[in-house]
Parts: structure tokens; C-alpha cells; sequence
């Protein structure tokens, strides 16, 4: 299922996978039995589904009838752990934990007490790429009932608006989050490119500026899947050599 995905569907399919990813969770009723039924095309995109079902499962918290109020932090951290321990485990747990709270700083928070190491960048690209996957045209489960975290016009949205040790997952999936602004405005492809190439400019040095650029330079080889090769022709001719390297 990964491949034709991947074949047929290659931007939409890692959303897809992980719904693909939920539903061998449900009937296999273990993580292991689940992992061992998935193929890994698509990203790992329905390892990250099983995960992301697993973590709910063993947390008892179901999205059909949230009640923030009463969600019980420690042990959502302990069985995010548990999960985290999984291969792509962490990634899963962040996408759960942003469809939970439908904001940033609960979830990155969680992601800190939760993952070790690398595991919490993971964690940090779940919740950052689940609201990717909401406001852009990367969605195809839209939860019609649940409200996006904020509606703005401003293009570096939320990756200014966080702490700095988050951004770097943040700007992975910012151009995904521009689209539905570029969407909305009519905006071109070419245009588009201009645009998110002047965002990135607005950082003088530093972190900010080569995170955003990696970010774009992913963006550009997802949309480009079956041409990598155009990744390189994007990224070449920028002004800079650090961004060119941080973009290729």
C-alpha cells in the first residue's frame, strides 16, 4: 500500500500513510504486531500512524470527546515515553499531542519531558508537521470540528512566535503552512518561491536563517519528488553560499 502511495499520491501520502498506519494498529492490537505489517515508504509514515494510535490507546485519551481539563499530563508522559521508545515513535506521539491540545506550547512542552536526545526533535517535527498537514493542501483528514491555532497573514508563522530550541523543527514545515496563504492570495508558483526566499532573507545570520532555508530546500525536494534534480536548480542561484548550502 506504502509504495502505490508513494507512487501515485507522493504529496499527499504520508498523510495517508498515517491513517493507513491507525487502521493496522486497530487490528493488530499491539505496536509490534503493527510495525512488523508496515512498509516504510512514504517517510515512515505508517509507522507514525501506528505510533501516534498506540499512544492514545494507552493513554485512554480519544479525540471524539476531549475534555483538556481533565487530561492527565503524567501519564500522557508516561506512555509517551514508552511509545518514544519505539522506532518513529516520538514523531507519532507529536502529532497526537498538537491534535489534543490544538496549540504549540503544550505539546513542545510535553515533547521536552517525554523524548531523549534526538527523540524530542522528532517529537517537535510530530506537532509541527500535524498543523503542516491542517492548514495546508497536504490535508486530506481534515478534523472538521477542531480550530486551527491562529489565522494570520504573517509568513514566518508560528516559527517566531516559538522558543528558539523549537524552531529548527518549526521551519522543517513552514512552507506547507505558507501554501494555504499563497492559496487564499492567488499567489503563483514563481512567486511563491520569491516570497519564501525573501522570508528567510529577513534573518541577517544566524540559526533562524539556515533552518529556514533547510526548510525550504526540503519543501522544494518533497514537491520535486520524482525530480530532484530541480532541488538543485532552485537552491543554486541564491546570493549567498551558506544559504545555498543550507538550502541544498
Amino acid at each position: 500500500v506504502m509504495q502505490l502511495l508513494q507512487l501515485y499520491a507522493p504529496l499527499s501520502c504520508h498523510t495517508i500513510g498515517h491513517v493507513v498506519g491507525r487502521e493496522v494498529y486497530a487490528r493488530e492490537g499491539s505496536i509490534e504486531g503493527a510495525l512488523s505489517d508496515c512498509e516504510y515508504g512514504c517517510g515512515g509514515a505508517c509507522n507514525h500512524g501506528i505510533t501516534g494510535a498506540a499512544f492514545l490507546s494507552q493513554s485512554g485519551v480519544t479525540l471524539d470527546s476531549l475534555d483538556e481539563v481533565h487530561i492527565d499530563s503524567r501519564l500522557i508522559q508516561e506512555v509517551g515515553k514508552q511509545v518514544c521508545s519505539v522506532s518513529d515513535g516520538c514523531h507519532g506521539v507529536g502529532h497526537i499531542l498538537f491534535q489534543i491540545y490544538n496549540s504549540f506550547d503544550e505539546p513542545l512542552s510535553l515533547c521536552d519531558e517525554i523524548g531523549r536526545l534526538m527523540k524530542r526533535e522528532d517529537c517537535y517535527w510530530g506537532v509541527f508537521m500535524e498543523h503542516a498537514d491542517r492548514v495546508s493542501s497536504h490535508d486530506t483528514v481534515h478534523r472538521d470540528d477542531k480550530q486551527f491555532v491562529a489565522d494570520t497573514k504573517d509568513i514566518l508563522f508560528p516559527c517566531t512566535d516559538v522558543e528558539q530550541k523549537y524552531r529548527h523543527a518549526c521551519f522543517r514545515y513552514l512552507s506547507r503552512i505558507q501554501d494555504r496563504i499563497f492559496d487564499e492570495t492567488g499567489t503563483g508558483v514563481e512567486r511563491r518561491y520569491t516570497l519564501r526566499t525573501l522570508a528567510c532573507e529577513t534573518f541577517i545570520v544566524g540559526e533562524d536563517r539556515s533552518s529556514c532555508f533547510e526548510g525550504l530546500g526540503r519543501y522544494i525536494l518533497d514537491t520535486a519528488i520524482l525530480s530532484p534534480y530541480e532541488a538543485y536548480l532552485k537552491c543554486g542561484p541564491l546570493e549567498f553560499g551558506l544559504d545555498r548550502m543550507s538550502c541544498s
